[in-house]
Formats: C-alpha cells, sequence, structure tokens
C-alpha cells in the first residue's frame, strides 16, 4: 500500500517531531523484541551442554533483554496513543479551520456528516494501533536475521529471502484487493443513500404508488452490495490462505533443512533446536501481516478521505488586509462559473449604496442565489470585481468581512443548545434587554415566554423543539443581533405564515437608512417596499429599478405581481 506522506504537511513541526519521536520509540522497541528472541540461543545452548555458569550468564542476560523491551513496549504504546490523539487534534482542527472557508459549490459535494465520528477516529488507530504491530513485523525479524547472521549465516540468508518473497507478495495481494474494496465502499456509499431517502420519503412514494418501485431500487442496490462483498471475498481468500501457506512453508523448509543439515554433522543439535525457537520469532510477526495490512489500508483510506476535504479549494484572505470606508457595495461586470465550464452568472453590474434596500427577483433557477453568494462572498466571482466601501471583498481580512456584513440563507441552521446562546453566538456581548428587542422584532418574545425555560429552552439538533418559522425568525433575530452594516438574505419569508410575513416586512422596513438589505424574494410585496429591485433571469441582471418603474416598464414584472397577488386572493 502505498502512502503520500507529503499529504501530512498540514501538521506542525512540532506535530511532526512528535510522530517521529513515536516511530523511533516503535522501532526501538522491535528491535529489543528481536535481540530478546536472540538471547534464547546461548541460553538453550548452555541448557543442552549443562553448563551452570553459561546458563546463568545467558539467563540473566534474557531477563535483562526482556525488561528492557517490557519498558520499551510500556514507552511506545504511550507514544501511540498520545501520537492518536494528536492526529485527531490535527486532523479536527484542520476540518475546523478550513470547512468553513470552502466556497458553497464545493462544500455541497463533500459527504460531512459522519466525518469526524467515522474517518476522523479511524485515522487515529494509525499511531496508536497500526503503526506498532507494523513496524514490529518488520524490524523484528528483521533483528533475528541480523543477529543469526553471525551464528548461522546460511540460516540467515534463506530466511532473508524468504522475508523479501513474502513482502512482495503482501504487497502485490493489496494491490489486487484495494481496487475491489474500494468498489465495495462506493455501493456501500450508494445503498445507504438510497436506504435514507427510501426511509425520509416514504408519505411521498405512498401517495404518490410509487413505493414498490422504490423499494425494488433499494433491493437492487442492496443485492449489488451483496455481490460484491461476496467477490471481494472469492478474490482476496486465496491470496490470504496462500500467504498464511507461504509462510508455514517457511517455517517447514527451515526446519527440513535445519534437520538435514544436523544429519550430515554440519549444525549442532543443540543450535538446531535453539534456531528453531528463534524462527518462531520470525514467523509469528509475518504471519499476522495479512489481517495487518488490511486494517492499516483501511485506516488509511479512511484518513484521505478527510485528507481530501482538506484538500477542497477554500476561500483565500489577506492578513491584515483592506478596511472599508462604508458599507458601499459594488458589483462590476461579475460572472460566475463552474469548474466544468457551466455559466450562471453573466456581466451584473449593481450599485448599493449604504442603508439602501436591494431585492432580487427572478424565475426559479435563474442565479438569484448564486448571486447573493458572491456578493457575500461565499464563493469568489469568476470575472469582475466585488468592492466594499472601496476595497474588494478578496482583499478584506475573515474577520473583516465578517464584521461588515451577515448572510441568513435558507438551510442556514441552529445549533443545539438554548435560545440564548444561540442568540449570543453573533454577538456575546448581548444583554437580557438587547436579546428581547431582537425577539420582539421578529415577533417571538411572546411565543418564547411561554416557553417553560423562556430563553434558556432547548432549540434540538439544528432547531428541531422549534417550528419552521419559529426557526427562520429566530435565525433572523439572530442576524440582527450581528449588527453588521450589510444584510443579505435568501428568501427570508419562506414557509411563514401571513403575520409572520408582515412582521418580517416591517422589520426590514425599519432597518432601511441604517443597514443595507440585499435579499432574494418571491414575495411581491417584500420585493416592492425595496429601494430597488433587480431582476435576474437565466444568470442575467435583466433590468433594475424601483416598483413602479417595472411596474410601467417590465412585463415579467407586472406578472411577475400579478400571479402571486392572485395566489394571495385565493389563499
Amino acid at each position: 500500500m502505498a502512502i503520500n506522506w507529503a499529504r501530512l504537511k498540514l501538521l506542525a513541526p512540532q506535530d511532526r517531531a512528535r510522530l517521529v519521536n513515536t516511530l523511533l520509540w516503535m522501532t526501538a522497541c522491535a528491535v529489543s523484541d528481536g535481540i530478546a528472541g536472540l538471547m534464547l540461543l546461548p541460553l538453550i545452548v548452555a541448557w543442552f551442554s549443562a553448563d551452570t555458569a553459561q546458563i546463568g550468564s545467558a539467563l540473566w542476560g534474557l531477563l535483562a533483554a526482556t525488561l528492557v523491551y517490557g519498558c520499551l513496549m510500556f514507552w511506545a504504546t504511550l507514544k501511540g496513543y498520545l501520537a492518536g490523539c494528536t492526529v485527531v487534534r490535527v486532523l479536527i482542527g484542520a476540518l475546523i479551520q478550513h470547512i468553513p472557508r470552502i466556497p458553497a459549490n464545493l462544500l455541497g459535494r463533500i459527504q460531512l456528516p459522519g466525518l469526524v465520528r467515522g474517518p476522523v477516529l479511524t485515522a487515529m488507530a494509525i499511531p496508536a494501533h497500526l503503526l506498532a504491530p507494523l513496524i514490529a513485523a518488520v524490524v523484528t525479524p528483521a533483528t533475528v536475521v541480523v543477529g543469526l547472521a553471525f551464528i548461522d549465516l546460511p540460516l540467515a540468508g534463506c530466511l532473508l529471502a524468504a522475508g523479501v518473497l513474502l513482502g512482495l507478495w503482501l504487497r502485490w495481494g493489496g494491490r489486487k484487493t484495494l481496487l475491489l474494496e474500494q468498489q465495495l465502499h462506493q455501493t456501500e456509499r450508494d445503498s445507504a443513500a438510497q436506504l435514507a431517502e427510501f426511509g425520509q420519503q416514504q408519505a411521498l412514494l405512498r401517495t404518490t404508488g410509487l413505493d414498490q418501485q422504490a423499494g425494488q431500487r433499494l433491493v437492487q442496490a442492496l443485492n449489488a452490495q451483496y455481490r460484491n462483498v461476496t467477490h471481494l471475498q472469492r478474490r482476496s481468500l486465496p491470496i490470504t490462505l496462500a500467504f498464511a501457506g507461504a509462510v508455514q512453508g517457511v517455517f517447514l523448509l527451515v526446519l527440513l533443512l535445519g534437520a538435514w543439515r544436523v544429519a550430515k554433522g554440519e549444525l549442532a543439535p543443540s543450535l538446531w533446536i535453539a534456531e528453531m525457537v528463534l524462527l518462531v520469532r520470525f514467523i509469528e510477526p509475518l504471519a499476522a501481516m495479512t489481517q495487518l495490512d488490511q486494517s492499516l489500508r483501511n485506516a488509511w483510506q479512511a484518513l484521505v478521505q478527510v485528507l481530501l476535504v482538506l484538500e477542497t479549494p477554500a476561500l483565500q484572505f489577506t492578513q491584515p488586509g483592506g478596511t472599508p470606508a462604508d458599507s458601499h457595495l459594488v458589483a462590476r461586470k461579475i460572472g460566475y462559473r463552474l469548474p466544468d465550464g457551466s455559466t450562471l452568472l453573466s456581466e451584473i453590474d449593481l450599485d448599493i449604496p449604504p442603508g439602501s434596500q436591494l431585492a432580487i427577483v427572478g424565475p426559479s433557477g435563474a442565479g438569484k442565489s448564486t448571486l447573493l453568494g458572491v456578493l457575500a462572498r461565499n464563493t469568489d466571482v469568476t470575472e469582475g470585481q466585488i468592492v466594499l466601501g472601496g476595497v474588494d471583498i478578496r482583499q478584506l481580512s475573515e474577520p473583516t468581512l465578517a464584521s461588515w456584513r451577515n448572510v441568513l440563507l435558507q438551510d442556514t441552521p441552529l445549533f443545539q443548545g438554548s435560545i440564548r446562546w444561540n442568540l449570543q453566538l453573533a454577538n456575546p456581548a448581548l444583554k437580557q434587554h438587547e436579546l428581547q428587542q431582537a425577539l420582539s422584532a421578529v415577533g417571538l418574545q411572546q411565543e418564547i415566554a411561554r416557553l417553560p425555560r423562556g430563553l434558556d429552552s432547548e432549540v434540538g439538533v439544528g432547531g428541531s423543539a422549534l417550528s419552521g418559522g419559529q426557526r427562520l425568525r429566530l435565525c433572523l433575530a439572530r442576524s440582527l443581533c450581528a449588527r453588521t452594516p450589510i444584510l443579505l438574505l435568501d428568501e427570508p419569508t419562506a414557509s411563514l405564515d401571513s403575520l409572520s410575513v408582515s412582521r418580517v416586512m416591517a422589520l426590514l422596513a425599519r432597518q432601511r437608512g441604517r443597514t443595507s438589505c440585499i435579499y432574494v424574494t418571491h414575495h411581491p410585496q417584500l420585493a416592492a417596499q425595496a429601494d430597488r429591485i433587480a431582476i435576474v433571469v437565466a444568470g442575467q441582471l435583466r433590468c433594475i429599478g424601483s416598483h413602479a418603474q417595472l411596474l410601467a416598464e417590465d412585463n415579467w414584472y407586472r406578472e411577475f405581481c400579478a400571479e402571486n397577488n392572485q395566489q394571495a386572493a385565493k389563499d
């Protein structure tokens, strides 16, 4: 299995030094294990010669070597656990720093759920549980071979040749099974995704009568996974059995070779018996190599999953960066293309004065949310320039950008904890009356006051203890608590009842002149109260103007307002 150690460059110098130190201790432990095995030779030879003095001397030597080995094993094991903890700490810290800076279009392609409790904790096993036996499986037999070279050179040469051949066989077998394992992992992910979808969409599937069809697709995915499992077992089992047989064959051949040499008088019987006992120290680590290689390969694949996330391109921020003169936001000929070349935005010009309000409307899939994302710098434009207060937003430091704008997307989550804690995430210095003001602004003050623990009530995982409308309004209240000069909102009235929509509209109206508000909406009344309205169609700016101007000049906008007004009248 090829390991690209260059990927571990994310380790700080002191962490790399700690890992190297751990490897050295593990190597010393494996060498001492081989030396302790070699100390059996003089003891067994002395035992057959009945030389009491030699027996005592050899016994004390064996006890000393065993004691050194025990101490080194304890220290190397402790170092391995500490190195495992270091790996987890470094990986989690790197993920916390890196994931928030991954552009939104790339973040959706990454399987984040379970990343920490799965691949990260699995990667912890590499230094904690797998490196020590791996090093022992190589270094201990090598130490035995080196020691035997001074005692019985022909036997040492045979063992060296056998070790090299077994290593080549193991490497070939590992490469053969790696592709099969990757195919199995892919089918496991596919079947898990289909199983989750099948469970989550039961109501819809039953309503449409497609539950049987979906069930058949799920069965097909599970059958494919079963076939890959059995195929992997059929292909890998012969390789494993052949390796185990080869290890035992080496033992048998060396045993027969020694017996033949004893019969010819080339080798003393006592030395032959001692060498056969020592041969166990050579064979034992090799016999475990197959399972060890598979475990290490699986752990490394888990580590690679994490490293691939960390290698995903992220937004780059300058330090210390510029300082905007004000909240004047200007977009100059901005465009955005996906890595595959698809154009989502093209040639868009916007000028948003401080304290003004801009509504972004347009058909579904027109690029409205993408435009909001690039204005917030959730991702970078591929063409043009966005300037905040006279400074290109790509030249702002991360803290500066965060202090000047706040973003509320449709899927912005609440964090498990209390309502108070979720609000204070935006501004830890908020006082009680300020929290109440923010809740009152979104119409939540009385609703939360009726909860048993008020502000200290738990919101649940992702806000599951609250209704959808309450979650959205609480996120909006948190955005207000941030008190940034610019507020960017994606569908702030989605899934809200008419009363809540009125409250949000009144709230945004009160921000005029104090906070620049840029929001995507399908609600014509909310769009109408903005200073200007930008109509985006097929990734381009169709036109921009006030509500009255667009009603008079743009057919699409008139139809947009008429259709929504008719739907509102029906409701």
